[in-house]
Order: structure tokens, then C-alpha cells, then sequence
């Protein structure tokens, strides 16, 4: 696995996967983020084990796909070194770990396999509905009022949606 890629968009969307990750997690991959590299892209997925988060960095100009692949990296020290990096971003697995540079800087991360990470659920479009953000916005402010505020029963606390 290995990829070079602007800093700037590497940095927003790991930024935007590691936003579900819970602070305690039970399985140690889902402190993680997962990096998947295609042929024209790179894909970031963040997981909570509940909500999940999945980031498409399409390949343009100056950034490329040296060798497909995929790993796990801890999200909370990828983000850190990401932010730091002075430039363009290459990154290179190698012998359990991730090799991170751009320009003078080098680092290493350690990379986890993607065996145990969550897979999201593949669905045909073929019953989905669209609507308009903002109509779902007002929907579920609509039927708000009736749930729970707090209480045992985490359920109550949330809107059911059925289509």
C-alpha cells in the first residue's frame, strides 16, 4: 500500500472519519481509521462499531496510487501528524507499519489489519427515496417534542424512521 496526496485533503477528511470514533472503545481497530487505497482513490472510514463515517479522496493532480492496499491507523496520532506535516503527504506500508513523509519530515505509524474492521452494509438504491436536507431537518423537528429526553431506556430517545 502506498500513496501520495495533498496534506490539506488528506487532513479534512481524516479530521471528518475520526469525528465518530468513540473515546473507549472495546476492539482496539475502532480507534482507528481505515485506509483502503484504490486505483483512483483513497477511502478513509471512520466507526464507532454504531455510526460509521466513510470519506472518498478522489486522485487528482499530484496525488496518485502507487500500490493498492489497505490498513488501519490510529486515528488520534494520524491526526496529530497529519497537521504537522509541512507539505504533500507520502505514505508507504512496510513491515507492519506506516510510513509517513513529506518533505523533511518522517515518521512512522503502527498499522493494524483491516480484518476486524466494521464493513458497511452494501444497499441497492432501488428503494431508496431522496428528499431535500432541509425537509428531513423539519421532519424530525416535527416529531422531537415526543421523545425522551433522558431515561433507561435509550430508545425513547431517539426518532424512528420508517420508509
Amino acid at each position: 500500500m502506498e500513496f501520495r496526496i495533498h496534506k490539506g485533503r488528506l487532513k479534512d477528511a481524516v479530521s471528518e472519519a475520526a469525528s465518530v470514533l468513540s473515546k473507549k472503545s472495546v476492539l482496539p481497530v475502532l480507534n482507528g481509521i481505515k485506509l483502503e487505497v484504490r486505483e483512483r482513490e483513497v477511502v478513509l472510514t471512520g466507526s464507532d462499531g454504531e455510526l460509521m463515517i466513510k470519506k472518498v479522496i478522489p486522485f487528482e493532480e499530484g496525488c496518485e496510487s502507487i500500490d493498492i492496499g489497505s490498513s488501519v491507523l490510529p486515528a488520534a496520532l494520524l491526526q496529530d501528524l497529519v497537521k504537522k506535516m509541512p507539505g504533500p503527504v507520502h505514505m508507504k506500508k512496510a513491515a507492519g507499519c506506516m510510513l509517513i513523509e513529506s518533505e523533511e519530515v518522517k515518521s512512522s505509524l503502527s498499522a493494524l489489519s483491516t480484518d476486524e474492521y466494521l464493513d458497511m452494509a452494501e444497499f441497492e438504491s432501488t428503494g431508496a427515496i431522496f428528499m431535500n436536507g432541509e425537509d428531513l431537518v423539519e421532519i424530525v423537528r416535527q416529531t422531537l417534542f415526543a421523545a425522551a429526553k433522558e431515561g433507561s431506556r435509550p430508545v425513547l430517545t431517539g426518532v424512528h424512521l420508517d420508509f
